[in-house]
């Protein structure tokens, strides 16, 4: 079963990059020859803007490979995955949208079919080699900003079938749904294609140019490209662009190749080829990740619109630096986010100021903090933060007498950590001990005399210590207030799909109730995460296309039941700014009862 888990996990992952990787400007990651063109005599092509009405309809292929290789064991892993389908891509016109912080804009509205059948083979050393076929529909539909050209809100439905899969009674088959809010304040980066094109998107034979992706404060990575030759390429004559770059030493490299044909006709690439590659080999270890991408225009796969796109047509106030609905404290005292006002009224039950306060105050029978391990720890850095917590409950409704049933086990799991040092360089964060981990548990139980109410016990039910990791962040590099747990739900409730997957309303109750509560593995949560998907990332910058939406801190509600109930649901919020960042639900086949016994 964990090797068909692993199928799974290659196929959604290459969902997820089709998904990212085409926008307006193409799209795609892979490399290869162009063994089909013929020479063209064109010395120059002057680019078209895009247009309202464009239909373009593009082949793709997919093919990505992963190795590893133990040389002293002989241990390895290997899979491969090759897809191969269409892409439809129509810009439809202009409408309005909100972004996550409930701003409404006037946007383009561009959407997107795929469609592909695909092959994953696996193999590894300590199992039997599988192959697994299925296909994939995906519908996604993107709204940009007319003002500055941004993508505002992104909406995408999925669907999924995997079969011959040894041991499994029956096809899996999953549905798929993911909203994604994008953060105005991320820096408007220019593309590679935007640095090729200029802006009277002219480009003739001989043309040439550097273009730097940077990475993070201290580095970039420099590209080359080169305007070589005439192509035709699906009936149009274009001009071919090499794109190369290669960053790495003896053991260890990133080399990355793509190709574009442009034409005068046609307001995107003609065809767009990616291949990238990590390739990295020593005495004992063998490891290689290859992907390649290749989208190439259907003849007559264009048909140009018929109106301009108005950009700098969107008035009003736009970008918001915080939510205007929401409720901020300061927090760095707390290590962590505050209840907030309201929090009886809200659908959890233990403050994260409880658990602070229980943590940090000695016991008055014993005089020992409940944790000494924490408290030392807390005492041997200034700038430590909770970099994870998650809140689980269980009520007891049935035995509670009281209206608010709030008679129950709830339980925070803390990982507190702090920054690696300027001495640590060198090291593997996951090999430094810089945080802190323990469940504490609060049980609150109904009492109803002298007058109803309820008394809260705390314990530390597990303390884990200290374990490895660090926090990417101190807590002064993040904002100084932040959004409480109680405001975070309400802005996660101005989603319908957050209701919808997450909320009840049973009979007689005004209010959405939460109905998480009675479902296990469904939890809250609040994460410290530094994680750009570097590749993602990368291709994003470079192709002009947008992959994700990110954050520093963050709440998540989510509930996963994959196993027996096959759905599982995510909803992030901003915990910096009150923005809302995505809502996910899948929804297909009960993994546990797919597998036979054998």
């Amino acid at each position: 079963m964990d090797k068909v888990i692993v199928v799974l996990c290659v196929v959604v992952l290459a969902m997820t990059a089709v998904d990212g990787y085409d926008r307006l400007t193409g799209g795609n990651i892979l490399g290869g020859g162009n063994e089909d063109s013929k020479m063209s005599s064109i010395k120059s092509v002057t680019v078209p803007e895009p247009r309202l009405g464009d239909e373009i309809y593009y082949d793709h292929e997919i093919l990505i490979e992963y190795r590893y290789e133990n040389k002293t064991s002989g241990d390895y892993s290997f899979w491969a995955l090759d897809v191969g389908g269409t892409q439809d891509i129509e810009i439809v016109g202009t409408t309005t949208m909100k972004d996550g912080f409930g701003e409404q804009h006037d946007v383009m509205y561009l959407k997107r079919q795929l469609g592909a059948q695909f092959t994953v083979n696996a193999d590894s050393s300590d199992d039997e080699p599988i192959t697994a076929n299925g296909e994939y529909d995906i519908k996604r539909d993107e709204y940009t900003d007319l003002s500055e050209d941004r993508i505002v809100f992104t909406e995408a439905d999925a669907w999924l079938k995997v079969e011959e899969l040894p041991n499994t009674n029956i096809p899996l088959e999953f549905d798929g749904y993911m909203r994604s809010y994008f953060d105005p304040e991320e820096e408007d980066k220019e593309t590679l294609e935007e640095s090729v094109l200029g802006d009277d998107r002219y480009i003739e034979l001989g043309d040439n140019g550097t273009y730097d992706y940077a990475m993070g404060e201290f580095w970039s990575i420099e590209y080359q490209w080169e305007a070589q030759q005439g192509e035709i390429i699906s009936g149009y004559e274009t001009i071919f662009i090499n794109v190369t770059t290669d960053f790495g030493d003896e053991n260890f490299s990133l080399p990355f190749q793509e190709a574009l044909w442009y034409t005068n006709d046609v307001s995107v690439p003609v065809r767009q080829y990616i291949v990238t590659s990590t390739y990295y080999e020593d005495d004992e270890v063998l490891f290689y990740f290859i992907i390649e991408n290749d989208f190439t225009l259907q003849a007559n796969g264009f048909t140009p619109g018929d109106k301009e796109i108005l950009w700098d047509t969107c008035g009003g106030s736009h970008w918001y630096s915080q939510h205007p609905t929401s409720e901020f404290e300061s927090w760095y005292s707390n290590y962590m986010p505050m209840s907030g006002s309201g929090f009886d009224e809200s659908s959890f039950d233990f403050k994260p100021e409880d658990a602070m306060a229980y943590l940090t105050t000695k016991d008055s029978a014993t005089n020992e903090y409940p944790s000494p391990g924490l408290k030392t720890f807390l005492d041997s850095y200034d700038d430590i933060i909770v970099t994870r917590a998650e809140y689980s409950a269980e009520k007891d409704t049935a035995g509670d007498p009281q209206p608010e049933k709030k008679q129950g086990e709830y339980w925070w799991n803390l990982t507190f950590g702090h920054k690696r040092t300027d001495d640590d360089r060198g090291t593997s964060s996951r090999n430094l001990p810089y945080r802190y981990q323990l469940l504490v548990k609060q049980t609150s139980t109904s009492v109803l005399v002298p007058e109803p109410h309820y008394d809260d016990e705390w314990e530390v039910e597990e303390d884990y210590g200290i374990i490895n990791g660090t926090s990417p962040f101190m807590n002064r590099e993040l904002n100084s207030v932040a959004l409480t747990m109680t405001s975070c739900e309400n802005i996660m409730k101005t989603d319908d799909k957050v209701i919808e997957f997450f909320y009840t309303r049973p009979s007689g109750i005004e209010d959405d109730e939460l109905s998480w509560g009675e479902v296990e593995g469904t939890g809250f949560t609040l994460e410290v995460s530094s994680w750009s998907a570097f590749g993602m990332d990368m291709i994003a910058t470079l192709t002009g296309i947008e992959t994700q939406t990110t954050s520093e801190y963050y709440w998540t509600l989510s509930k996963e039941d994959l196993l027996e109930g096959g759905t599982m649901a995510s909803a992030s919020v901003d915990a910096q700014t009150g923005r809302l960042i995505s809502i996910l639900y899948l929804k297909g086949t009960a993994l546990q009862g797919a597998f036979s016994e054998d």
